[in-house]
């Protein structure tokens, strides 16, 4: 998330996502070593029931993620659905 903090953070916050409060402390960790903290923003949630609005990002990226997904089709059209049409 550092260089998507560092390249895109200026025209809006980075948002990290994951199910795991653990791996999003030690983002959160990392974003403040790296004095990042005010550029990135997470979020505890499951991305096949996400809350967040159609159309909300400019990239999603998901890493190292897919395979451990009970469901990855959905966690793939939920990413789809908060991506930004272009």
């Amino acid at each position: 998330m550092r260089w998507l903090a560092e390249g895109f953070g200026a025209r809006g916050p980075v948002l990290g996502v994951d199910l795991s409060a653990a791996f999003l402390d030690v983002a959160r960790a990392a974003g403040r070593s790296a004095s990042l903290s005010d550029r990135l923003q997470f979020i505890r949630m499951d991305v096949d029931h996400s809350p967040l609005a159609d159309g909300l990002a400019d990239l999603v990226r998901c890493a190292q993620s897919l395979d451990g997904l009970p469901d990855p089709v959905a966690a793939v059209r939920g990413m789809a659905r908060v991506a930004r049409p272009v």
